[in-house]
């Protein structure tokens, strides 16, 4: 069985990266080690899947209310999946 490619995601903020990998956008947000308090300043979250990627510009307020509210950030991971697509 053909195993699944998955999705990397990098959010660059405040001169940190963090990086998570999984099958789903979802679930890759929720494993990622960032809080909304690591937030400080504006990011960069780029969203990569085989020879497919998406860069996207979050301002503070966008950045930690995806880490802070689950149904914002499954909003965004649609819109980021339909992008890619």
């Amino acid at each position: 069985m053909p195993r699944p490619s998955l999705y990397n995601i990098t959010v660059q903020t405040g001169g940190q990266t963090y990086t998570s990998k999984d099958t789903t956008i979802e679930k890759a947000l929720e494993k990622m080690n960032l809080t909304w308090e690591n937030i400080k300043l504006k990011g960069v979250m780029t969203v990569k899947k085989g020879k497919l990627k998406h860069e996207h510009l979050f301002n503070v307020i966008q950045l930690r209310r995806i880490f802070v509210n689950k149904f914002v950030r499954i909003q965004w991971a649609r819109n980021i999946n339909f992008l890619m697509k």
